[in-house]
Formats: C-alpha cells, sequence, structure tokens
C-alpha cells in the first residue's frame, strides 16, 4: 500500500523508518489497510506477506530486515572455532 514512509536508511538488508504516531503495524481486524507492514511492503516491491513487527511502539524507529539465501553466511563461517 502506498503510504509515505519517513526513510532514515536502506540498504539491500535493511531499512529503518520513522514511524508516525497512530499508525498501525500489523495488519488485522479491523485495519486491513493503512498499516506499516503494508507501507514497508509496497516500498520494498514486495507481495502481501506475514511480517513480525513489534507493535507495541507508537512512534520511532523502526526496523525490517530480510535476506534471500544468497545473503546468508554459511553454517561453517558461524563457527566459533576459529
Amino acid at each position: 500500500e502506498d503510504i509515505p514512509l519517513e526513510v532514515v536508511f536502506e540498504d539491500k538488508h535493511l531499512l529503518v523508518v520513522n514511524k508516525q504516531a497512530h499508525l498501525v503495524v500489523h495488519p488485522a481486524a479491523g485495519n486491513q489497510t493503512g498499516t506499516l507492514v503494508n507501507a514497508v511492503l509496497h516500498h520494498c516491491g514486495l507481495p502481501p506477506m506475514r511480517v513480525e513487527v513489534g507493535s507495541q511502539m507508537p512512534t520511532g524507529l523502526a526496523r525490517s530486515a530480510g535476506a534471500d539465501e544468497d545473503a546468508l553466511p554459511e553454517d561453517s563461517d558461524l563457527d566459533d572455532d576459529d
């Protein structure tokens, strides 16, 4: 949904926006449109999907992170044995 976002930072893995007051975070009963999640999905060119974002935030910075398989580290890169 094309809702204006105040983007604070954006790269290919992370989006940080300044959430405006009274903007509902998640689509739910009674709020299927006009939400932060809908705005972020539209901004990123993604289809509607389930997204987990903290919903107790009245205003402030909100972040959304994503990665494709090519951006994720290999399991061996996560070992602490180095």
